[in-house]
């Protein structure tokens, strides 16, 4: 006999491959191959949830890695980092991987938020609330 009838059991090394093609499949089928959007802070030039900028257009202003003293400084929108006034954040990219991990920020006009604690989306005066150093 050649193949197998209907109702049939397998060999257990055959159902053993089939249970891991199967498995191989869902896997891959439950990934979809899309990373996670990034934690958005709550103002001022975030990254909205899809991950644009909400606060300037693409082709204006320093790429990441740059200094900025405010979002339009940034061709993403999104300037970043611990420091207020005169002290520059960092330009950051608006399509990146962030944890989620939802840190408290102290932000640099007094409301506390919650962001990434990777990616706080905006510059803030330091972590934590704003009562406390």
């Amino acid at each position: 006999m050649t193949g197998y009838a209907v109702g049939m059991r397998l060999p257990m090394g055959t159902a053993l491959r089939r249970a891991a093609v199967l498995l191989s499949f869902a896997a891959i089928a439950c990934t979809g191959g899309h990373k996670p959007a990034p934690i958005a802070a709550q103002e001022g030039g975030a990254t909205t949830p899809s991950g644009s900028a909400s606060a300037a257009t693409p082709d204006a202003g320093a790429a990441a890695g740059h200094p900025c003293t405010a979002a339009s400084d940034c061709a993403s929108g999104v300037c970043e980092g611990e420091g207020c006034g005169d002290v520059p954040g960092t330009c950051a990219a608006a399509e990146r991987m962030c944890t989620r991990d939802a840190q408290l920020y102290c932000g640099c006009d007094g409301v506390e938020f919650r962001a990434s604690g990777q990616c706080p989306g905006r510059r803030f005066a330091h972590r934590g609330a704003c009562g406390s150093p």
